[in-house]
């Protein structure tokens, strides 16, 4: 996640941004990231964006649980059970 900070300042005399909003954006969607525009002074959008946040690491999280779940059923079938009958009617190992 890209967070731009200090919005309030730029909101009163944009002259004192620093990054252009395209740049940031533009440097956000090159490399994967979300991208906000906040201030902690007035709380312009920092519910928003920890919101999103914590959505984005929860959908990777079930990203990665299904990979993990599928992974093991293939293993557990690929496996399979390695216990046999012997002739004598008992189960034997390997």
């Amino acid at each position: 996640m890209l967070v731009g900070n200090k919005y309030d300042i730029i909101e009163r005399n944009n002259r004192k941004r620093e990054v252009t909003y395209e740049e940031a954006r533009t440097f956000a969607e090159e490399n994967k990231l979300l991208f906000y525009e906040t201030s902690a002074l007035s709380s312009y959008r920092v519910n928003e964006c920890f919101e999103d946040l914590l959505q984005e690491i929860y959908n990777e999280r079930r990203k990665v649980t299904n990979v993990q779940k599928q992974v093991y059923n293939n293993v557990v079938k690929l496996g399979g059970s390695n216990n046999k009958k012997s002739e004598s009617g008992g189960t034997k190992c390997c």
